[in-house]
């Protein structure tokens, strides 16, 4: 019976670890929310072993998955991808986008960005990102002739205050307001074709470029792999739905999108804060992940209570209710970043840099369960401990990233997305050593096995847990479609 728990547990630990799936090739993502003019045109011209499939929702989540090949993107969402050179990219331009006043009919006198705040209307923003984002730098662009977020701030906390302002949470709910919903306005402010899509649908606006100036940017597919296009993908069909290839009335492109890309990182918690006036904790709203560490939970209490069942002295005892504390403090740290808003990245960051003291204070414990079991002397004690000060000492290279990025590189300008990366020397460093000392604490437990005569299948289940695991972080750092990232990305700059 114990050879079957035993077996049973390592090989749910191997799953939850690693996670496989089937990947699905020649996944071409566009957004589907206005129409399905890129999609058709896409299909046009792409063979037929490329799926196009439409989201009703904001793509750039999904640059990071690997069965996907290509997504529509804004320009400067492609252009700090594209600075990432561990992913190697082409980018497609289709079409430019304006963001614009859509009026409602009745009201004729709106031409400019003034008139909003002169005039008794309400005015409706997108509470989603980047469009958010793309509209307080335009309402900033066109009152300050600036990229200044604080002039769009202080824009709509006037409305704010007067009891003008209005949410758009139809495409993604923003979980600090609590709804789902467009609410009703005399204005909206938002990007032209998403205005053009409604008044084709039958709703009774006019579109309106704002007299002082607004903002263009281009939308297009950011591809992993060179698209085998059979015909111009931004002509024929784009163009008979009234997609324009170059900026409208009084729109002006952004040209420096890494520094657009930087400036707006910081506008959803600045709105959040200071418009909305929300500064409460979210609640744990990603379900999917708190089911999966759950089962995590679940398991390392009942695998350190199997070791610690099989323990003989005190001491032992001790180590493994101390392995298994850890492993739960692991989990729960875990858990608490999904429950911290996105717009803080630096903390999000750094939660993420502090896995790697739970997985020393793990390594260190493990080796000294394996030397217990070989005592020879006063020094069993001191050399896994000795080494536990090496694992300590990586750990605070991890948390010293930022200062020198010798564990994680960043693209420049995305040093908000832990999983947007690539791997410096102390990476591999910590992955020697931790691999190494896994491998030693299973050698030293198969040689007392051996000794003992008790060598049987169950002794080299950790050490094949081992390899199974070291295999998984090897194919990971690849980019293999077997394994997958345990967590959804946070990109700051581009949702909420």
């Amino acid at each position: 019976m114990r050879r079957v728990m035993d077996f049973v547990f390592h090989i749910l630990l191997v799953l939850l670890l690693c996670c496989p799936f089937s990947a699905k090739a020649g996944l071409v993502l566009y957004d589907s929310r206005f129409g399905n003019p890129v999609g058709m045109a896409l299909e046009d011209a792409l063979p037929a072993s490329y799926t196009v499939e439409g989201r009703e929702e904001e793509l750039s989540r999904f640059w990071g998955d690997r069965e996907v090949s290509a997504v529509e993107l804004y320009d400067f969402q492609a252009d700090v991808f594209r600075r990432n050179r561990m992913i190697s990219s082409t980018w497609y331009p289709l079409y430019m986008v304006d963001i614009v006043l859509a009026v409602r009919n009745e009201n004729q006198d709106m031409y400019s960005w003034q008139d909003l705040l002169r005039k008794p209307v309400t005015v409706c923003i997108p509470a989603d990102s980047p469009r958010m984002q793309m509209v307080v730098m335009a309402v900033s662009y066109g009152m300050s002739g600036e990229f200044d977020p604080a002039v769009g701030i202080h824009y709509f906390q006037k409305l704010e205050r007067e009891g003008r302002l209005r949410t758009d949470t139809s495409y993604q709910e923003a979980h600090y307001l609590h709804k789902v919903v467009r609410e009703k306005a005399d204005v909206y402010i938002l990007p032209d074709i998403e205005a053009a899509h409604w008044i084709e649908q039958g709703e009774k606006f006019h579109l309106v470029h704002p007299a002082e100036g607004t903002l263009s940017f281009q939308r297009g597919i950011l591809s992993k792999e060179i698209l085998p296009l059979s015909k111009d993908i931004s002509s024929e069909k784009l163009d008979e739905k009234g997609y324009h290839v170059s900026p409208g009335e009084k729109a002006y492109p952004v040209q420096d999108l890494l520094s657009f890309a930087q400036d707006i990182e910081l506008i959803p918690g600045q709105m959040k804060e200071k418009v909305f006036g929300i500064t409460s904790m979210v609640s744990l709203f990603r379900v999917p992940h708190l089911v999966y560490y759950s089962g995590f939970l679940f398991l390392f209490i009942l695998w350190g209570g199997h070791i610690r069942r099989r323990m003989a002295s005190p001491r032992l005892k001790r180590l493994a209710l101390v392995l298994t504390l850890v492993s739960v403090l692991w989990i729960g740290q875990r858990i608490f970043k999904l429950t911290v808003p996105s717009e803080n990245e630096t903390l999000l960051r750094y939660l993420w840099y502090s896995y790697y003291i739970f997985f020393s204070l793990f390594v260190t414990i493990c080796m000294d369960l394996g030397y217990s079991q070989r005592r020879r002397g006063a020094n069993y004690v001191s050399v896994p401990w000795i080494l536990g000060l090496g694992n300590l000492w990586l750990s605070l290279l991890v948390l010293t990233n930022d200062f020198h990025q010798w564990v994680f590189t960043f693209p420049e300008g995305l040093s908000v997305a832990d999983a947007i990366h690539g791997y410096g020397p102390g990476y591999y460093l910590i992955l020697g050593a931790y691999g190494l000392q896994f491998l030693w604490v299973n050698g030293l437990l198969f040689t007392e096995a051996k000794k003992q005569k008790l060598l049987g299948f169950r002794q080299l289940l950790p050490l094949g847990v081992s390899v199974l695991y070291g295999l998984y972080v090897v194919a990971y750092i690849q980019g293999s479609s077997l394994v997958s990232y345990t967590e959804r990305p946070f990109y700051g700059p581009f949702y909420g």
